[in-house]
């Protein structure tokens, strides 16, 4: 089970048509079920990749279902729906997933798609494919991590979108992410939102949290 994560990074860089140095922005999807890990391993492969500095500007949890490694240059996003029968009700059920796939071109990803879904059982329908401005996919290597000495996917702790619902308040709702070695208790969550200083009251808030998949 992928747990995909991306990086958006900037550095400089010699511009080949004025000789000027330039910033460069990129992002790339690493495979991390924590900030920490997804930094950690952004700077051990991209300083490999790149030969220079760069400076990590974020880290998003990403949800993305299924990567397609191909021959291409381009990285697409695909949102694909699942046409199922809910046992219970005898209807269709709907389920969307977004899928990434490497191509040459739009329609090259089409076709790719169609390629790498043709053995599924249920029917599904693509809904929108749109070009993405991920540069790389690095998904996790367990002969990378144990040159490395890193933990086993298995051992590291799992990340939980916080969700702060402050409808009762004039300030915004507000999302953390924090990581877990376990399922969190409430006073748990309570405590970060506390250390967070996010003004929460249990007489006009409330909160909802779950495991980021």
């Amino acid at each position: 089970m992928y747990n995909w994560m991306e990086v958006k990074i900037k550095y400089q860089k010699i511009d080949e048509a004025t000789g000027k140095d330039k910033t460069v922005n990129e992002s790339y999807l690493i495979d991390a079920v924590s900030f920490t890990e997804a930094e950690a391993r952004a700077y051990q492969i991209l300083e490999e990749e790149l030969g220079c500095e760069f400076i990590i500007k974020n880290i998003n949890p990403v949800n993305i279902t299924d990567v397609f490694f191909n021959d291409g240059d381009i990285w697409f996003k695909c949102s694909v729906v699942y046409i199922d029968v809910d046992p219970a009700t005898g209807k269709d059920k709907k389920t969307k997933v977004y899928n990434l796939i490497c191509a040459e071109n739009l329609k090259d990803a089409e076709e790719k798609l169609a390629k790498e879904l043709s053995e599924v059982l249920i029917p599904w329908e693509c809904k929108t494919i749109a070009e993405t401005n991920i540069i790389d996919v690095f998904p996790y290597n367990t002969e990378e991590a144990e040159n490395e000495g890193l933990a086993p996917i298995s051992e590291i702790p799992a990340i939980y979108c916080i969700e702060i619902d402050r409808s009762g308040l004039p300030e915004e709702d507000m999302v953390l992410h924090h990581s877990f070695n376990k399922e969190p208790t409430r006073e748990e969550i309570l405590k970060i939102i506390e250390d967070e200083d996010c003004g929460y009251d249990d007489n006009y808030c409330k909160f909802e949290y779950y495991k980021v998949e």
